[in-house]
């Protein structure tokens, strides 16, 4: 059976987690994917986190959802005249990239994409075999990397293959990395609750920053 089939086929058991509540149409539409096995971790934690600050249009998508389907959303928003934020976790930072690149095609904006833990045992599933999420699209404004060196899931061996790299003059890019000394594990990376045992640098670095690009874009 083709890769493609497979993804066709988990799609149909695996929809997008809609927002619940009515939007504002003047917030930014957001789009998080999530890696294998980690829907429960993204909406507990990252999307729990976007509710509670009033980021209300957050969908949860899955790993293998169709990146024609995702950026199509974001296509939509933006002509509405919205920001567009894509924020993706583990296999879903290779999928964000990649809707990145396709709404790059069509000249739609990115405000923020963000990945996190993003490379490492990832890169083995064999639909990402030749892809490098490392090289952001010169749609996206803004692009916020995080890895963990002492995350094998989700960071290379080679430190410079973990770096994200501009590909446009007037774009920014920040690769923030977390020391192997500091032990911050694959799930910690997309993990905001309870704040009281979230690591510091995660708190500060991660979801604090995203807190405030998110407030200057709205």
């Amino acid at each position: 059976m083709k890769f493609t089939t497979v993804r066709k086929l988990h799609a149909v058991f695996s929809q997008p987690e809609k927002p619940q509540a009515a939007a504002s149409q003047l917030g930014p539409r957001i789009a998080t994917i999530h890696g294998f096995m980690a829907r429960k971790l993204m909406r507990n934690h990252l999307v729990h986190f976007m509710n509670q600050h009033n980021y209300a249009d957050t969908t949860i998508y899955d790993y293998l959802h169709p990146t024609e389907a995702i950026a199509e959303s974001l296509t939509q928003a933006h002509k509405a005249g919205r920001a567009t934020v894509l924020i993706g976790f583990s296999q879903g930072g290779f999928e964000a990239v990649k809707v990145a690149k396709l709404l790059e095609a069509n000249n739609t904006p990115i405000n923020l994409l963000v990945i996190i833990g993003c490379g490492g045992l990832g890169r083995a599933l064999p639909w990402q075999w030749g892809f490098n999420p490392r090289l952001v699209p010169t749609n996206v404004a803004l692009c916020l990397n995080y890895f963990s060196l002492g995350d094998r899931l989700g960071s290379d061996n080679h430190y410079t293959d973990n770096l994200a790299l501009s590909t446009h003059w007037d774009q920014r890019v920040e690769n923030h990395v977390y020391p192997s000394e500091m032990n911050i594990s694959h799930a910690e990376l997309a993990k905001c609750f309870p704040q009281e045992k979230i690591h510091p640098a995660v708190k500060s670095q991660l979801f604090d920053r995203l807190l405030q690009e998110l407030q200057s874009i709205s």
